[in-house]
């Protein structure tokens, strides 16, 4: 009877703290609340929905707002090779990993593994992690920072201070100030 009563103990404290928990960090850490959206944001947001992917392989790596927010006026994804000729990159070299960072918006976008290949074959391609924004394979790092809960514009160039990033140097890189 005894373990009983301590089962049942048991089970309605459990109880009591989970509601109690989720009553009490909804009490003292509440919801931010929502940014007002106006109707032309609607309107993108509704647009990007239906596009956002057609969207981001068609805007060209680099470019300024590319990406869900971008335009959708071109056609053909970017070639890899093409987005990663641009001079606005810093270069990673790492004992196991190279690639680059792009400046331009400031997203880690080009990292290849040297130790691993793709396929089992000996003239196999290095695995790659990231890709630039607008290849077909994109896959990115984006860094940014929010203002009272909304993304702000990274319409400026990141700046570096050297131009390959390896074990042995070291660096700062930070947004550009007009």
């Amino acid at each position: 009877m005894q373990n009983q009563r301590n089962l049942l103990l048991a089970v309605a404290l459990s109880f009591a703290l989970l509601i109690g928990w989720d009553t009490a960090m909804s009490y003292f850490y509440p919801a931010p609340p929502e940014a007002e959206q106006t109707p032309e944001q609607m309107a993108e947001r509704a647009d990007g929905a239906e596009g956002a992917a057609g969207a981001a392989a068609a805007a060209p790596a680099g470019a300024a707002g590319a990406g869900i927010d971008g335009t959708a006026g071109q056609s053909a994804p970017a070639d890899l090779e093409t987005s990663l000729a641009s001079a606005e990159r810093v270069r990673i070299e790492a004992p196991r990993l190279t690639g680059s960072i792009n400046l331009a918006n400031g997203t880690i976008d080009d990292i290849e593994l040297v130790d691993y290949n793709e396929t089992t074959e000996k003239d196999s391609a290095p695995v790659r992690l990231f890709a630039p924004q607008g290849t077909p394979d994109q896959h990115y790092a984006e860094f940014g920072f929010l203002v009272n809960g909304a993304l702000m514009d990274d319409a400026g160039a990141w700046i570096a201070d050297g131009e390959v990033l390896s074990p042995e140097t070291r660096y700062s890189c930070g947004n550009a100030v007009d």
